[in-house]
């Protein structure tokens, strides 16, 4: 009896001590790396944004009802839109309101027509961790300017995400802005990096925890009465080396690193939506361009006709006045093939494929000032989050170099139990360590692999470097060119086309000048506009593409996130 309390009380010491050692210690990075700085600010309030559209929202849940219903009938967007338009009369909702409102209705009713269910997440915690260590030999990188990617919104896709500016529904149709707010809401690609960010975190955390204690039970000589041992035991494997700490400071490097691909996508998908924006406006242009001028185009053949029937002019001058006519109806419809295909295009990159073209705001001129462009490649690579996350992977590749050359150092097993004899009537405590001797085995080849990767990846930052030097050259000589033509027609050419044009009016009238030669100038001033348009378009999309880091690719396939946990069985393999 005095025995077995001696057993009992042992035990219960011995498993206290040791659980109590196992659960209190942890293996914390913030012991190995220093503290980060301030996180980012997100760039978006999904809260912020309900309470700005709360009163165009109101208008436009009063006929949720009316679009579940049609919706039901699958009737076409078009019948569905003219009920709705209805239901606003009927409801005598104010015109602003009604036309906001109105946007909004033609994303919903394209939203509904994808027939698919698409599952939106909450990244939002994966950037909470932005800045959590800095590494002293990395690249530089100022943390406190580290963008957060815009979260994903549960919102409806109607119901888009504010960047930087309250989002008031423009009554003319839709803008710049309301595309780039869609593009950021829906793009898939985006989701894609943000859910590859969530993931690394999770790795990161993974990567870093303590193996879990082992509990058991033997017993011996149990076929022998009165001579069998029973014994309960723990035990744990001590990592050493710093090797978890090591293994979050690589995780972190990665998560770093993916989260500026974040927002290099980012900036890939409001190139793309700006660029496409821009054509799209231009041939809207130049459809309304060739619209305006087939009416004058129409009478100058008419005209020419007259005169052909009253013996004052030739067949020659009907002809060419048709000729002339027939060119500008080409122009104008290849102006609304161009103006269709850039709208699909845009509503591709948006993640809205079924937005039904509509008007656009015409917001195409940028302000044409000249540039510096040594100055502008010191701002793109000082602020390109594509180049920032390249430095990012050679902090992770330098890390896991750290930690492939801590492997080596050997973790400790310890058991320890505490049993009872029964032969003898005495209680026992047992104890036992061990550790793999690494007289073979010394990671050598792991470490050479990672000073490779490492060597790889500083190379890779030349790369996007250069590459940046080279997308420049080609931006740079798009952006002067279009420029020197924007500021050539406005000063020069299109001012004497408008004279001309008045001027050879004037002696058509009086008698001083031919049919023909009319029929031509009127052909220069449409083709000297149509010129100009498509100037301002180049000199428009240059700038959007500077704007955007040189960044383009909205829809391409992200890099991906391939890092995996293997760290942590890495350092409990023994090895």
């Amino acid at each position: 009896m005095r025995y077995n309390i001696l057993f009992s009380i042992t035990l219960s010491i011995v498993l206290t001590t040791v659980m109590t050692g196992c659960v209190g210690r942890k293996y914390s990075v913030s012991d190995a790396m220093t503290k980060p700085g301030p996180l980012p600010e997100f760039v978006a309030k999904e809260q912020d944004q309900q309470d700005l559209l709360a009163e165009s929202l109101e208008a436009e849940k009063q006929i949720e009802e009316t679009i579940q219903a049609e919706e039901a009938n699958s009737l076409p967007v078009n019948n569905v839109a003219a009920i709705l338009t209805e239901e606003l009369k009927a409801k005598k909702v104010g015109t602003g309101e009604k036309n906001g409102v109105s946007n909004r209705i033609k994303i919903r009713l394209a939203s509904f027509m994808k027939k698919e269910t698409e599952s939106d997440f909450e990244f939002t915690e994966i950037f909470e961790d932005a800045n959590e260590y800095k590494n002293e030999d990395a690249p530089a990188v100022e943390f406190a300017a580290l963008p957060a990617p815009v979260p994903v919104s549960k919102l409806e896709p109607a119901e888009l995400p504010v960047v930087n500016e309250v989002y008031v529904p423009n009554v003319q149709g839709m803008t710049l802005y309301e595309f780039e707010e869609m593009a950021l809401a829906n793009n898939p690609t985006i989701k894609q990096l943000s859910a590859a960010a969530s993931r690394a975190r999770g790795l990161r955390h993974q990567v870093g925890i303590s193996a879990n204690p082992t509990i058991g039970y033997s017993a011996g000589q149990v076929a022998d009465k009165g001579t069998d041992q029973h014994v309960l035991f723990i035990e744990r494997e001590f990592v050493r080396g710093n090797k978890l700490a090591l293994n979050r400071k690589v995780l972190s490097r990665a998560t770093q690193a993916q989260m500026w691909e974040v927002e290099t996508q980012r900036n890939r998908v409001l190139t793309d939506i700006r660029v496409r924006y821009y054509a799209a406006v231009a041939s809207q242009r130049i459809r309304e361009l060739a619209v305006d001028f087939s009416k004058i185009s129409q009478k100058g053949a008419g005209i020419a006709k007259l005169r052909r029937e009253a013996l004052e002019g030739t067949q020659i001058d009907v002809l060419q006045a048709q000729i002339q006519l027939n060119e500008i109806d080409i122009r104008r419809q290849q102006a609304e093939y161009a103006f269709q295909g850039a709208w699909k295009e845009l509503a591709a990159i948006a993640g809205m494929p079924y937005l039904p073209p509509t008007q656009l705001i015409e917001n195409m001129k940028p302000e044409a000032r000249t540039q510096d462009w040594d100055s502008t490649y010191e701002s793109l690579i000082a602020n390109s989050p594509e180049l920032n996350a390249a430095q990012f992977r050679v902090s992770e590749a330098r890390a896991n170099l750290e930690r492939q050359k801590a492997q080596p150092i050997s973790n400790i097993t310890a058991q320890l139990g505490a049993g009872i004899d029964n032969g003898t009537g005495s209680g026992m405590i047992n104890f036992q360590i061990s550790a793999p001797l690494p007289s073979h085995n010394r990671n050598s080849g792991n470490i050479s692999a990672a000073y490779a990767k490492y060597c790889q990846t500083t190379h890779e930052v030349k790369r996007i470097e250069l590459a940046i030097k080279a997308r420049l050259a080609t931006v740079s000589r798009d952006y002067d060119s279009a420029h020197f033509s924007v500021i050539k027609y406005e000063k020069e050419i299109l001012p004497k086309a408008q004279q001309t044009l008045d001027l050879s009016e004037e002696a058509y009238q009086a008698g001083e000048l031919h049919f023909l030669n009319v029929l031509i100038v009127q052909r220069t001033y449409f083709e000297s506009n149509l010129q100009y348009i498509n100037a301002i378009k180049d000199l428009a999309q240059a700038n959007a593409k500077i704007e955007g880091l040189l960044l383009t690719g909205g829809l391409d396939k992200p890099n991906d996130f391939t890092s995996d946990d293997s760290l942590r069985g890495q350092t409990f393999s023994g090895q």
